[in-house]
């Protein structure tokens, strides 16, 4: 195999990525994306009247944008297997907030966590569809202009 024919085949078979290495940076990504939405949640909670009212429901809301972030990035990181990789992702993610929320001594809601934990894992399974069909940016070309 000559050099020219050896360079166009290395060009066209992408490398693959590891798939737990993905999984892992999707959830940072989700549990990065959680923290901060939690505390703009809490920051709006200061400007409310009632934040008792309003408060489950910045944070499922939170809980359910982690988990699309952590399904599009590990699968946007990936970039095959977006179903799989959100999958992993988000229930990585749903074991990593209980884990948490055993921790601190929170209460779980178990009716409430039946819905919402596997909503959430479905959530990140159409975000890793989504984040796995992202293309690919082309490198900027610098042109020079002619005056």
């Amino acid at each position: 195999m000559n050099k020219t024919a050896r360079s166009r085949f290395t060009q066209t078979q992408p490398t693959e990525k590891n798939f737990f290495i993905c999984v892992l940076f999707g959830t940072l990504w989700g549990i990065a994306a959680g923290v901060v939405l939690l505390a703009l949640c809490a920051v709006a909670g200061i400007f409310l009247d009632d934040p008792d009212k309003f408060a489950p429901i910045m944070a499922l809301a939170a809980f359910f944008i982690s988990s699309y972030i952590a399904g599009y990035k590990s699968a946007a990181y990936k970039r095959s297997g977006g179903a799989v990789t959100g999958l992993a992702a988000g229930a990585t993610f749903v074991l990593i907030v209980v884990l948490f929320a055993l921790a601190t001594a929170s209460s779980i809601k178990l009716p409430l966590f039946a819905i919402c934990a596997p909503a959430a894992v479905l959530t990140s399974v159409f975000a890793g569809i989504a984040g796995a069909g992202k293309k690919q940016k082309a490198p900027k070309k610098h042109k020079i202009k002619n005056f």
